[in-house]
């Protein structure tokens, strides 16, 4: 009886471990999705947010932790980090917005709003087989992926951007692809 509790007990310990180094969200449209839905059960429909990011946490098998600076209105200067590894979330501190020329409203978004996540999910996808077509290599990994406000520029049409950073497995070289709100490619570093 003891060597079957003793085995269960293995078998248990392994199958967690195993299903836990799964990556909590797919790095496709779908992914993307269920990412937009963790976050607004987190924070609500109505959070603002100026940046979410979803970086690797070290080499292609250590997984990636997802940080979001939100905050309940459009105009507060002051947000909160917050951290989700291995499935749960922390706060990580506060970050001061400053802003010149314009309101703090102008440089957050809202998800299903001003931003849809999913077409994140959608870019690394395409940046992927770009990276493959512009000779990087036939297996890229993504080391980033962030929707962010971009503050350097006023206009309206360009002040979200969506930036994909991939290398190729096994390198530490990375290549990024940024877009603008709209999916439309931007530049490539």
């Amino acid at each position: 009886m003891k060597k079957n509790q003793l085995l269960f007990v293995l078998f248990s310990s392994v199958l967690m471990f195993f299903i836990s180094c799964k990556p909590q969200f797919m790095q496709n449209e779908q992914g993307f999705e269920d990412l937009s839905k963790e976050l607004t059960q987190k924070f609500g429909k109505d959070a603002y947010y100026t940046v979410i990011n979803m970086s690797a946490t070290g080499d292609e098998t250590m997984g990636y932790s997802i940080f979001a600076d939100v905050s309940k209105t459009a105009e507060e200067l002051r947000q909160e980090r917050w951290v989700l590894d291995g499935g749960s979330w922390s706060s990580a501190g506060f970050v001061n917005m400053q802003v010149q020329d314009k309101q703090a409203g102008f440089y957050k978004f809202q998800l299903d709003k001003e931003i849809k996540l999913s077409l994140l999910g959608k870019l690394i996808v395409s940046s992927q087989l770009q990276f493959t077509q512009d000779g990087f290599g036939d297996q890229p990994i993504l080391k980033l992926a962030q929707v962010n406000t971009n503050n350097t520029v006023s206009d309206e049409a360009k002040k979200y951007l969506f930036t994909v950073q991939l290398a190729q497995k096994g390198s530490s070289e990375t290549h990024s692809y940024t877009y603008d709100r709209n999916g439309n490619f931007v530049i490539k570093n």
